[in-house]
């Protein structure tokens, strides 16, 4: 263990000995006594001796030593001159001494003296000698022994030692010299010697002076005190490679113990102190000290080295002086310190060092340490560094710290004097501190006066400080009460953690005198804009009963502006009296965000009826302001104003204080655009935060807004309607209010946050409109108490708006943490869409997901994610697919090191925490992840803004930067200055965290940044939608067709701005330009439009445009695509089965002709069907013996339900980006015009909801994000990819691109394509979708189904398993039957035959599944095979090689690091796959299968996935027979059965007695009473029903339901409930079908899925009875989800059984 102490100054260390006087001069002070001499001249100066000799001279003189010296100590500067030496060493100029006895005769050997020859410069001298025993003189002899020349000794100075001093184990004891190791003559180094301590100075490259320095058997600790600077020192690559004191303790040979922990530093830098105890190991018998500098360059300087044993036992002083060298008296006089003061009291600061001693343990706390003890010193305000050197630093003995720790640190003693000015007499005395964390007991003069508490106060010393007197203040403070310490009211604590992160006494400290009668306690100055008026709301701790006035006169710097007088008012005498009036005023100069400078000061009097001064308050700083809301917006100052937010850690991170980094903060956020500052103390608890003064007060000050965070009431049990915590919560936001409410700057008080939400608080209905859970429910959570503490807030100030940070429709503002996983795009954009129309009230996102990085998790509940390890990985490329398409899949170096690191956690199913997998970190250097949030970010920004979002903080901010270089911490040079002002002085700069807190570092926008910043300015213009639709994206147009679109310009500036703009075509030659004039706050929309010529090729066109802002030019475009309509059509006769009647007018725009069909009479003559969308709800039509026979069929959209329905999967998301996988699209479709109709713009939810939104997911119970609108939406129920079969996708889009929008389908004759492109219905065609369904129609028209080839297989067990799963028809290999027109699937281990390779030459195809090199070799082929460990690559032009149509680089997605016989990187098929032509035939190597990963490991359940498929796509394209029995699926509504449970029916009873088990009511005989209600489902009973609010029990659920026809009694069913809070029991029809219950799923009963299983016979024609038992043992309880009947799925197209995480797009609130 090794502590030390790093300061910037000199520290006086513990005195080690008494001096003496000079001993060379006489008791006066002068140099009588040395004798006369000619050539010799003597001279007493300012207290040391100064001789010239000039030629071969030399003056003795005998000093008499005082027995009770034990050593000499000696210094002076020697300089000699032209000094000739002699033959004899000694024959130069020197100052001989010797010790003798009374007799004269010498003692112990001759001292080693100071001696020069030739020219000199000065040389300085300093050495200690011990006094030999028998001593009783020194003979002392200045002197030239040498042949001629000029010798002078000047400011000598002998003193005596009484005590014997600490030996310098650096120098030699016998010579006083450097040790040998030192001497060396090293180019680049230096070395002197002075006062007994060594000063080195080495400079250059790698360059070290080292030294063994012995260590004595009983030596406990070594120290080392030293200064150490370093000029322009560059370090190396390793952190070694610095300038430092580089140690090692040995045996004589060898290294023992741990390397120490050494000084070092590199760069430039000021003096360094260094004071540090190194423990020595068993063992070590020398210390190896080596002053370096292992940097490429630079100096490092070590001055006054001094290196000593210390043995524990010894009697050490271990109080530490004052660290800036002041002494006591000046640290702590008044003569410097901050004060005010008024005609009636004054305020003086007690900033500054004050003597600091912690409480170790094992000390009693009822006693004051003793001198000696430890006592150093700390700042206040201050909070305790968790470590030695912090933020700020503790001034203390470095042996201290082997004594307590300090991040345990939770007691200690601060003291100080104080003298009362004599003109305080007859004034009260107080003691105010501004913040303590969190509690002190004070004592005066040893005598205990008071105590504090959380969060601070004024403590009245009157009578125990007396005027004119200097006494002593003691300060005992905690952070948590000590156990055994007398508080007189523990209770007045708010409940803490268990460790504090701010200790100490965090506030400023002042000393007051006021009044003792009337005094005005605070002057709240309250201006109004509207009324144009000012108030004066004044509070009086005390005033006793009678009549008074008030007068004030405000002030614009030193000149008075106005004056004001009150009326008469009077008081009874009660205590904490407020009184205010008003008077007309508007100030000239209003304060407002862009003229901060605006201030004024009021001095406020209270005054006798007579006129007579009574007190004189202090003076109080204030801007004239006015800040207001009026319907959905904020006012300030009569201009809107919308809050583009950050949040800030400078509330609890000391180190971010300083003047300096709030100004860097301002300027930063306001150079990306935020006005209003969120500060990051979520709650008001101690220890929380540390002195923020400077967050409000400072940034105020720059125009930066602010909101204050008043007590959270879960610091006060939940009982605010307990008058003893109301009065406690009172009293803590009142200090708080109090301090800032003449701060303009601060604008509203946010409380309670993440506590108050709801269910269905960012449903996008439900948004800043009239909707309050608490119009349905009686009582909701704990929002009643919010409702106390808001009202109490309000009581204190009445003008600024509360909000409760996450609370939907509470307070002033509806305020909520808005994550919405991955709502698309678009519909982010039309969140607000519905508040825009219809909004009641402000809204501010105070955490807006962009998405949040936990979004790229697969977790999704029900724990929270930061704070529970789950079964997760991080879907990084899967996810962004969705958006980037198969470019996601390109791997780079992040994504390697994220996935390995993955891995490493994962494997083995193991649970993990999201930050440990990097969710916010690694993930975050994965360009794509930026890129996905650039592409929401630029558009989610701009609309949610122009549609008036009050208030905007963009969550997971860091994510904008990236840091580039910064300077290391350092020492701050003024640490010592203004210590006695208001405010926190750091001894530390700390570089670190994200630009707005660190000035001490460079960073560059992000992918991110940079779709951030631009869209967070003040001014921002954007091309847009139509008028009225602005958020319309629709690109695709027609020739001749009109196009519609507008510019939109927002202005947030608090001016009126006029706006030039200029918007053009460049390829038609259009531009125009004009000027807009747009408010403050406000909006300007400019219509733009423009034909397209009716000869317009098929292309894109650039509608550009620029805004001339006063910040400067901005631009924005829209691609326009031009797509005309072809003039193919299919040949063949098509029928069209649309009884919804949306596909008919697909045809009509298409000008192709189609026949009506409505039953299988009208199938004749028919060669193509089309289904119109939503046509398989109870299909009417047999298709099957057609499609086999050769017919043909197009299906358009189909709901869920029917996707279902048919065996196959899918899911519900609103899909804007598809990508191509054929010739029938452009690579990319995006965006369509319009709104589509197949789902709802809206979900459909209770009026309360219970919990997140849920559907039932292929049989699990999943959540669900909201929906917020159609807009733009290309596909709405995405056809995930299946697996059996054989299906091309031409389209895919959406998570891992697993999803296919448009597939075509063949076996046997038949073939059919899906389309679930929404393009039915829509509020606007789209041309695109037009033309891509005439492209399909003639391909599905033009095309015949491809030949299938006899298939066989060769290989293990697993191969032969695969294509069994995939319904594949083979037979196992027989070389004779093996032709040239087959197939052959070569698993491994196969025996082939010799002739293989001429059977491919004659046009035989093969698919080798997994093979290894030695393998492929014996198929015939011989690949470069690249052995190793690999992860997956991007293939690009995968598409052009037919044999592997269909296939995307999705499939080629591999996650875990794997070893196999790899392809090179760049061949055809990436690493994964490859293809080799051999004549007439083709051989396809798939190495990797899906047997190469493991399906249990949950992380590679995609990749399995996207493998099988892969396998299945590579056989069906190279001829491989399926019996799938998809068109079986056709023949009427055939299929998977499911239904929805009458779920309004549910009736439920309460069961306080438990009594209904006893009684039957699970029974179908049971018969309910009136006493029974309808009940919510899904829903919780104790919300529902006011007079079960709080009640935790049992209560009975009932339904009665007919069973759905055509059910068989073997049929396999199941019961799907979702999730019942908290545990359950399940009937139907009598028959118990199970439990979920603590014991049953001990982690997640509360959540967990109730699916049970049943048969047909369980089930009764008619009337069935299902009853569930609810147990509900905490918080809120009942049925959540939406129960339902599903059979178990007879027909499925997938090789694997879904489970419910396999669900994408499943919804997690963070």
């Amino acid at each position: 263990m090794r502590k030390f102490l790093c300061a910037a100054v000199l520290a006086a260390g513990s005195v080690l000995w008494a001096e003496s006087g000079n001993l060379l001069l006489s008791p006066a002070g002068d140099a009588s006594g040395w004798p006369k001499m000619d050539g010799v001249t003597i001279q007493a100066r300012d207290g040391k001796l100064n001789v010239t000799i000039d030629g071969v001279k030399n003056i003795r003189r005998p000093i008499k030593l005082d027995p009770k010296f034990k050593a000499l100590s000696l210094s002076l500067k020697l300089r000699a001159t032209d000094v000739v030496p002699g033959k004899e060493s000694w024959q130069n100029a020197r100052l001989a001494m010797i010790f003798t006895d009374d007799a004269g005769k010498q003692v112990g050997p001759w001292p080693d003296v100071f001696s020069a020859k030739g020219t000199t410069d000065w040389i300085n001298c300093s050495r200690i000698y011990m006094v030999p025993a028998g001593a009783t003189h020194i003979h002392f002899e200045p002197a030239i022994f040498g042949k001629s020349g000029k010798a002078e000794f000047f400011d000598m100075e002998l003193k005596g030692l009484t005590e014997m001093p600490k030996a310098n184990l650096l120098l030699d004891p016998a010579t006083g010299k450097p040790l040998g190791g030192l001497l060396a003559n090293k180019p680049g180094t230096s070395i002197s010697v002075k006062n007994g301590k060594v000063n080195i100075s080495v400079e250059g490259s790698n360059i070290e002076l080292m030294t063994p320095v012995p260590v004595g058997p009983k030596d406990k600790l070594i120290r080392i005190t030293m200064k150490m600077r370093c000029t322009d020192v560059k370090a190396g690559g390793e952190g070694w490679q610095n300038g430092r004191l580089a140690m090692r303790f040995t045996d004589g040979k060898n290294g023992v113990g741990p390397w120490p922990d050494v000084f070092n530093g590199a760069g430039t830098t000021d003096w360094i102190v260094c004071d540090g105890y190194f423990d020595v190991p068993e063992g070590a018998k020398a210390l190896n000290l080596g002053f370096a500098n292992f940097g490429t360059s630079g100096k490092v300087e070590f001055q006054d080295v001094m290196v000593e044993a210390v043995n524990e036992d010894e009697d050490v002083n271990l109080d530490q002086a004052s660290p800036d060298g002041s002494s006591n008296a000046q640290l702590w006089s008044f003569e410097d310190a901050w004060k005010v003061k008024t005609p009636s009291r004054e305020q003086i600061s007690l900033n500054g060092l004050w003597q600091f001693r912690p409480v170790l343990a094992g000390e009693s706390i009822d006693k004051i340490p003793a001198e000696g003890s430890g006592w150093g010193y700390f700042k206040v305000p201050g909070v305790w560094p968790k470590a030695m050197t912090g933020d700020q630093n503790f001034y203390l003995n470095p042996l201290l710290f082997r004594k307590f720790k300090p991040a345990e640190l939770n007691s200690a003693w601060y003291r100080r004097t104080v003298t009362v000015p004599s003109d305080w007499s007859g004034k009260r005395i107080e003691m105010y501190v501004d913040l303590i964390q969190s509690c002190a007991k004070v004592y005066v003069d040893g005598r205990e006066a008071g105590e504090f508490y959380y969060p601070g106060g004024t403590l009245d010393l009157t009578g125990k400080l007396i005027p004119g007197k200097t006494q002593t203040i003691e300060m005992l403070v905690s952070a948590k009460p000590e156990e055994n310490a007398l508080f007189m009211a523990p209770g007045r604590l708010v409940s803490q953690s268990s460790e504090l992160s701010n200790r100490g006494l965090a506030g400023d400290v002042y000393l007051n005198a006021v009044p003792v009668g009337a005094a005005v306690t605070d002057v709240h100055v309250i201006t109004s804009f509207r009324e144009k008026k000012i108030t004066f709301d004044t509070g009086f701790a005390r005033l006793k009963a009678g009549s008074y006035r008030l007068a004030a006169d405000i002030y614009d710097g030193n000149v008075k502006v106005r004056s004001f007088e009150s009326p008469v008012f009077s008081t009874n005498g009660k205590d904490n009296f407020r009184w205010q009036w008003s008077a007309d005023w508007i100030a000239p100069k209003l304060w407002d965000t862009d003229t901060p400078e605006n201030l004024y000061v009021a001095k406020l009097r209270l005054l006798s009826p007579d006129g007579k001064l009574l007190d004189e308050f202090l003076p109080q700083e204030f801007g004239f302001r006015e800040f207001w809301i009026d319907g959905r917006d904020f006012y300030l100052n009569g201009k809107k104003i919308h809050l583009r937010a950050l949040v800030s850690g400078h509330v609890r991170d000391t180190g971010k204080t300083s003047d300096e980094a709030i100004q860097h903060l301002v300027k930063t956020a306001r150079d990306f655009g935020v006005n209003f500052l969120i500060g990051w103390n979520y709650d008001f608890a101690p220890g929380t935060f540390q002195y923020f003064r400077p967050f409000h007060t400072g940034t105020s000050k720059l125009g930066m807004l602010t909101s204050i965070t008043l007590p959270h009431v879960k610091n006060f049990d939940m009982k605010m309607e307990d008058p003893a915590q109301a009065a406690r919560y009172r009293q803590y936001t009142e200090h708080l209010i109090r301090q800032y409410q003449n701060v303009p700057g601060v604008i509203m008080y946010v409380m309670n946050h993440n506590a108050m939400g709801y269910h269905g608080d960012q449903n996008p209905l439900k948004i800043g409109n009239d909707y309050k859970p608490e119009k349905y429910v009686k009582k909701m959570g704990n929002r009643p108490q919010a409702m106390i503490a808001e009202k109490i807030a309000k009581s204190i100030d009445t003008t600024r708006p509360v909000y409760h940070h996450e609370s939907g429709n509470l307070g002033d503002v509806f305020s909520i943490n808005c994550y919405l996983n991955w709502a698309p795009r678009q519909e982010r954009s039309d969140w607000l869409e519905n508040w825009e129309k219809t909004g009641t009230m402000p809204v501010i996102m105070v955490e807006w997901g962009m998405p949040h990085v936990a979004s790229w998790s697969s977790w999704r509940g029900p724990a929270f994610i930061w704070r529970y390890a789950g079964l997760q990985c991080l879907w990084v490329d899967e996810f962004n697919a969705s958006i980037l398409g198969e470019d996601a899949y390109r791997s780079d170096d992040a994504k390697v090191f994220l996935s390995r690191h993955q891995e490493k956690l994962m494997k083995g199913n193991k649970e993990t925490f999201f930050s440990q997998l990097g969710g916010n970190s690694h993930l975050n250097r994965v360009e794509d992840v930026h890129r996905v949030r650039n592409y929401m970010v630029s558009r989610n920004f701009r609309h949610m803004r122009a549609r008036g979002i009050s208030g905007l903080l963009p969550w997971d901010q860091f994510v904008a930067w990236s840091w580039v270089s910064g300077e290391p911490s350092q020492l701050n040079p003024d640490r010592f200055k203004n210590l006695k002002q208001p405010g926190i002085v750091l001894d530390n700069l700390r570089q670190g965290g994200e630009p707005i807190v660190n000035p001490y570092a460079t960073f560059k926008l992000t992918t991110t940044g940079e779709a951030m910043k631009p869209n967070l300015q003040p001014e921002i213009g954007f091309v847009a939608g139509k008028i009225g639709d602005f958020t319309d994206p629709g690109h695709n147009f027609r020739p001749g067709e009109k196009v519609e679109k507008s510019l939109v310009i927002l202005n947030d500036t608090r001016q009126v701005s006029k706006v030039p703009y200029r918007w053009s075509v460049p390829e038609l030659n259009i531009s125009k330009s004009g000027e807009v004039e747009v408010a403050p706050g406000g909006r300007a929309d400019v219509p733009v439009a423009f034909t397209i010529p009716a000869d317009a090729a098929a292309g894109r066109l650039q509608l550009k445009a620029e805004f001339d802002f006063a910040s400067g030019t901005v631009g924005d475009a829209m691609g326009i695509d031009v797509v005309p309509a072809a003039a193919s059509k299919p040949a063949s006769r098509i029928g069209l089965y649309d009884p919804e009647g949306t596909a008919a007018a697909l045809f009509k725009a298409m000008e192709i002709p189609v026949k009506a069909v409505k039953s299988d009479s009208d199938l004749a003559n028919i060669d193509m069907l089309v289904i119109g969308r939503n046509g398989l709800v109870n299909f009417p039509l047999h298709l099957t013996r057609r499609l086999n026979d050769g017919f043909k069929v197009m299906i358009l959209e189909q709901p869920f339900s029917q996707i279902v329905r048919l065996g196959l999967r899918g899911n519900e998301q609103g899909l804007r980006e598809v990508f191509s996988l054929s010739d029938i699209a452009p690579e990319k479709i995006s965006d369509w015009r319009g709104k589509s109709t197949l789902l709802a713009p809206y979900l459909t939810v209770n009026p309360i909801e219970y919990s997140d939104p849920k559907w039932n997911w292929h049989g699990f119970n999943n959540t669900r994000v909201w929906r917020a609108g159609n807009r733009g939406t290309v596909v709405s129920v995405p056809l995930e990819k299946p697996m059996i079969g054989n299906w091309r996708p031409l389209l895919q889009a959406g998570f891992d691109l697993e999803y296919t929008p448009l597939v075509e389908f063949q076996e046997g004759k038949g073939q059919l394509m899906m389309c679930q492109l929404d393009l039915s219905g829509r509020t606007e065609m789209d041309p695109e979708g037009i033309e891509i369904l005439r492209r399909a129609l003639v391909r599905l028209d033009k095309t015949t189904p491809d030949a299938t080839r006899p298939t066989w297989y060769v290989g293990d067990a697993r191969g032969r398993k695969l294509l069994e799963s995939l319904r594949i028809s083979f037979r196992d290999l027989d070389p004779a039957g093996l032709t040239a027109n087959d197939l052959l699937v070569v698993g491994p281990g196969a025996k082939l035959p010799a002739d293989l390779r001429s059977k491919v030459e004659a046009g035989l195809r093969v698919l080798t599944l997994g093979l290894s090199a030695a393998e492929l070799k014996a198929v015939g082929v011989n690949p470069v095979i690249e052995r190793g460990k690999y992860y997956s690559d991007y293939v690009a032009d995968l598409g052009k090689t037919p044999e592997f149509a269909g296939i995307s680089n999705s499939d080629l997605h591999w996650r875990a690091e794997t070893e196999f016989d790899a392809f090179p990187v760049d061949s055809v098929g990436g690493r994964a796959l490859g293809i080799e032509r051999i004549g007439k035939g083709v051989v396809v190597m798939a190495q990797l299968v899906p047997w190469s990963f493991d399906n249990e490991e949950f992380y590679l359940r995609t990749t399995v996935r996207r493998n099988t498929y892969l396998a299945s796509r590579l056989l069906s394209n190279l001829g491989a027979p399926s019996k799938s029995g998809f068109f079986e699926m056709l023949n009427g509504n055939v299929g998977n059965v499911s239904m929805a449970l009458p779920n309004d029916k549910w009736i439920g009873l309460a069961d306080k007695e438990n009594v209904g088990r006893d009684k039957g009511w699970y029974k179908p005989t049971f018969k309910p009473g009136k006493e029974w209600r309808s009940t919510n489902v899904p829903g919780c009973f104790d919300v529902q029903f006011s007079d079960l609010y709080g009640y935790d029990g049992l209560f009975w659920y009932r339904l009665e339901f007919e069973a759905p026809e055509g059910i068989a009694p073997d049929d396999q069913l199941f019961l799907d409930f979702g999730a019942i809070d908290d545990e359950s029991w399940t009937w139907l029809n009598g028959k118990f079908l199970g439990e979920v219950t603590v014991k049953t799923n001990p982690k997640d009963y509360w959540t967990a899925n109730r699916t049970h299983q049943i048969s047909g016979k369980d089930l009764r024609p008619g009337k069935n009875v299902l009853v569930v038992l609810v147990n509900d043992n905490f918080n809120n309880g009942g049925i959540l989800g939406t129960p339902g009947l599903r059979s178990k799925p007879k027909h499925s197209f997938y090789t694997d059984t879904p489970i419910a995480s396999d669900d994408p797009y499943r919804y997690y609130r963070w």
